[in-house]
């Protein structure tokens, strides 16, 4: 009112004595720009957490009513969110409250432990330490994840209640209706009490957050202890650290050492059983899934493999008939071997359980699929079994933990020696399933053998027991992966006989070269995982992968470039995958697509053949980009080149872009005479 009248008393009195028009239109350009600022609402700049800036401003008193409704059912819904959220928080703090004890008690025993832990122990213990490990970092990643979604809940609040203050300051100066204020103040009191509650929530986030690092730290100090354990006792390996053989004292175990013994290893299992089921309680169940869903396929597969017609008499049919005819026992088989993907960090009691499974499950398999005559090497594979989990009851250096290793060296000789023999089934079985390589090892375990029977001699306790327990462990497991093998290579071919597969053109017409590779892809895996197995024994294969990475590192200078050796493995390998995503292409094209459907002579091979063409430039550009090769000065490169075979090859490139245009248009299809 005050700027109004002076408007209209001051403006007519200013222009009747003004005399310069040019300072009378600089002064209302003046006062206008003065009025007008006046009239603006007031803005407030607030960062987002993307970075942003924002310019916050007070809601016009026509959209209140709108924003009150929209604004409180979102602070109703943040509000809901974390009261049922704090329910699972409560969950969260009982369970971690139980398994932070559980650790911190299992650090305290093994720190009573650690100078008298074997092999065995360690490796046991690491298992459990990474399961320890695994499970913590999940903690801390769902931690995170509620702190980044309160950050954000808390920039809504902050920024709503932001808003309406202004708002609220701008209604008062506008005189707007005690209803309309009192609505206002309302959702300001409950935007700022959701935010406390949050604040809390956050705060006490927070604390978790710090305990589950605190317990991280705990973890990863016993890991890297558990490692450096492993180190010393890898550079034991070849000294005494026993009294030779005939020097060793008698330790006969007393009725009351030996039950102490027994039950200490028994609570060490009973602990592994629980702790395994505590960090794989979900995966357990999908695993059991996983075994009825393999069980129903081999019950409908068993019923295709009856109907099926033997006309050649063909001896590998035979076999896979007697395979699947126990349906629930190849579906046991094929379900355990999973496993190894399943369950990452298995301790050595559930291991152990899975070996005897399989143990038990190749005596009742082998004697009725292979020959009555293999029985006799099962049961000594047994009880190299049952020798070998001696070595959890009894501490190695003991003279009868010294004995049973004798007798656990020279029962493996044996069962290697009937292995090996040429004329004995294990060997032919062998070489029919492509595992004909597996008997050069057996001679190298023959070496080991009689290396460890020496150094238990003359008092090299470490090396012997990694020797023996390493050959022990790889006849155990090559009897597990050729149990696997065989299931799966007579499944195929059951599989490649039905007449489901069999509509498959391609199947149809190359099912002896579709099974061929499928048996070689099986056996490369299964000789694979036998090998990595026996590495990880020796210590071998994380010190081999970063040897090879090293290797693959090596890398020198050309020009500006610089490639390295493994850019260069990289090279080869995206090249062989080019030529197989190539060949898979041409044949699902040539074989299974254009047979299907009605296309003009000529078009299926024009398809085909700018398909090849795109595969074969993609992969060549990816395979130069996998050797670390600068694609901009290649692509200079391919420009000088370009030009050199403009000259130089001008024919060939004719010949190449009148076969497209040929292609193409196709004045020549194919079949013209």
């Amino acid at each position: 009112m005050i700027s109004l009248y002076f408007y209209k008393l001051s403006l007519p009195t200013f222009f009747k004595m003004a005399t310069n028009y040019k300072i009378a239109f600089i002064f209302l350009t003046l006062f206008l720009f003065l009025y007008s600022s006046s009239a603006q609402s007031e803005t407030i700049q607030q960062i987002s957490p993307e970075g942003d800036t924002i310019v916050l401003e007070a809601i016009a008193l026509a959209q209140i009513a709108a924003n009150l409704e929209a604004d409180y059912i979102k602070v109703q819904d943040i509000d809901k969110l974390y009261k049922n959220e704090n329910l699972d928080i409560h969950d969260f703090d009982s369970i971690f409250k139980i398994q932070s004890t559980t650790i911190e008690q299992n650090k305290n025993i093994f720190e009573e432990k650690k100078e008298h832990y074997s092999v065995r122990e360690i490796n046991n213990s690491l298992a459990e330490w990474n399961a320890f490990e695994k499970k913590a970092t999940n903690w801390k990643e769902l931690i995170n994840d509620h702190l980044s979604v309160i950050d954000k809940d808390l920039y809504t609040l902050v920024t709503l209640n932001k808003v309406w203050e202004l708002t609220q300051k701008e209604a008062k100066e506008q005189q707007a209706p005690p209803g309309v204020l009192k609505s206002i103040s309302e959702i300001s009191g409950t935007i700022k009490k959701t935010n406390r509650e949050l604040k809390d929530l956050q705060n006490n986030m927070l604390k978790r957050q710090n305990e589950i690092s605190k317990v991280l730290l705990t973890i990863n100090d016993v890991l890297s202890s558990l490692k450096k354990l492993e180190k010393e006792l890898q550079s034991d390996y070849f000294s005494l650290d026993s009294p030779p053989i005939w020097q060793a004292a008698d330790s006969t175990l007393s009725p009351k050492l030996l039950k102490e013994y027994l039950l200490k290893a028994s609570d060490e299992n009973i602990r592994g059983v629980k702790l395994f089921f505590e960090s794989y309680q979900k995966t357990v169940y999908f695993h059991i899934f996983l075994f009825l869903i393999i069980w129903l396929s081999f019950f409908f597969l068993r019923k295709q493999s009856v109907i099926l017609i033997d006309e050649e008499n063909e001896f590998e049919l035979q076999q896979a008939k007697k395979a699947i005819s126990r349906h629930w026992l190849a579906a046991l088989v094929i379900s355990m071997i999973l496993s190894i993907w399943l369950y990452p960090d298995l301790n050595s009691t559930i291991s152990a359980i899975l070996q005897l499974v399989y143990i038990l499950i190749a005596i009742i398999f082998f004697p009725t699929y292979i020959d009555k005559k293999i029985r006799p090497i099962l049961y000594a594979i047994l009880a190299l079994y049952f020798l070998d989990q001696l070595e959890v009851f009894f501490p190695v250096e003991m003279f009868f933990s010294r004995l049973v290793l004798f007798l656990k060296a020279f029962l493996a000789a044996w069962v290697l020696f009937k292995m090996l023999r040429s004329q004995d089934i294990v060997a032919k079985d062998l070489k029919r399933n492509k595992m004909g390589i597996v008997l050069f090892f057996m001679r190298l375990f023959l070496a080991f053998l009689i290396i460890s029977i020496l150094a238990n001699i003359i008092g090299n306790l470490s090396l012997s027991v990694l020797l023996c327990n390493t050959v022990v462990i790889a006849i155990i497991n090559l009897i597990i992966i050729l149990l696997v093998v065989i299931m799966l290579n007579r499944t195929f071919i059951i599989l490649l006989r039905t007449k489901f597969v069999r509509k498959s053109n391609y199947i149809n017409n190359h099912w002896q070269r579709s099974e061929k590779r499928m048996t070689m892809t099986i056996f490369i895996l299964a000789l694979f995982l036998w090998l990595k197995g026996i590495l990880n024994h020796l210590n071998l294969y994380d010190p081999l992968i970063e040897w090879i990475t090293e290797i693959g590192q090596t890398s020198w200078k050309v020009g500006e470039s610089s490639i390295e050796v493994g850019g260069i493995i990289d090279f080869f390998i995206v090249i062989v995958l080019t030529y197989v995503v190539y060949s898979f292409i041409k044949t699902l094209l040539d074989e299974e697509l254009f047979p299907r459907v009605k296309l003009p002579r000529g078009v299926p091979g024009a398809i085909s053949m700018i398909f090849g063409y795109v595969i074969v430039a993609y992969g060549i550009f990816l395979a130069i980009a996998a050797a670390g090769i600068d694609l901009s000065s290649f692509g200079l490169m391919a420009g000088a080149l370009g030009v050199g075979i403009g000259f130089g090859l001008q024919n060939i490139v004719a010949n190449f872009i009148a076969g497209l245009i040929l292609a193409f248009e196709r004045p020549i299809q194919v079949g013209d005479t």
